[in-house]
């Protein structure tokens, strides 16, 4: 959830991302807008769903930005505006999942767009041929410089200007409703949610010792943790006697 540390370990790794300023409580917003060149987006380096997020397009919006640092109190980040398509790619262990590209009927996916309102479109997948290809092996490169690991996702601009594929932040704790976005990413290649959310915990189960039935394979131990947890067969076990 760290942004700017996650920035830094992708820089450090080769990995594309837009170019940004660190903002230490009560830093000149002025001067790192300027310096960066407007416009520009800041956001809480340790926040997520937008919370916090001001744009500045302008030096007159510089001001409601500075409001916004003062009230968080914390870490800032100012991040070049990359105008183009916001694309965001779900993981699945060792798995990209089909890209989504978001439409708000705003321009900005805010926080509003996100979950208020209505009119927010979500196409998946999100780019076509090799270019869907290059959007998943680079998330997932991302995922792994990241050090994170089992499930999250991956937010990535495509700048409008010359296609450019530039990352913007992981999630390591995606929204997991029916209507979440790795949730949606997951149907196109035929995985429902009771499907997914076993995957996810299969994930844990086989990286915690003695968890797992001896002898279990990866490909069964599904089927076996599902056997063994249905509420049906536990309760018939229980009122047998066990």
């Amino acid at each position: 959830m760290d942004k700017i540390r996650t920035k830094q370990v992708w820089i450090a790794a080769g990995l594309p991302t837009p170019r940004f300023v660190r903002l230490a409580p009560g830093a000149d917003l002025r001067a790192a807008a300027l310096g960066l060149g407007l416009p520009v987006f800041v956001k809480p380096s340790c926040e997520g769903s937008s919370v916090g997020v001001a744009r500045v397009q302008a030096e007159a919006d510089i001001a409601a930005a500075e409001a916004v640092a003062r009230a968080y109190g914390g870490e800032m980040l100012m991040e070049e505006m990359v105008v183009g398509d916001e694309l965001t790619v779900g993981i699945l262990g060792e798995l990209a999942l089909p890209s989504i590209r978001i439409v708000p009927k705003g321009g900005w996916y805010d926080y509003a767009a996100k979950y208020v309102a209505e009119d927010t479109q979500y196409l998946c997948p999100g780019l076509d041929g090799a270019e869907e290809e290059a959007i998943r092996a680079l998330a997932l490169a991302a995922f792994r410089a990241a050090g994170a690991a089992g499930w999250g996702r991956v937010d990535v601009m495509r700048a409008r200007a010359d296609g450019r594929l530039l990352l913007l932040e992981v999630n390591t704790a995606p929204g997991m409703t029916s209507h979440s976005l790795v949730p949606k990413a997951a149907r196109q290649i035929g995985v429902g949610f009771e499907e997914l959310c076993w995957r996810i915990l299969e994930q844990t189960l086989a990286s915690l010792p003695g968890r797992r039935h001896e002898g279990a394979a990866a490909s069964g131990g599904l089927s076996c943790w599902r056997w063994c947890w249905s509420p049906c067969r536990w309760w018939a076990w229980w009122t047998a006697g066990g």
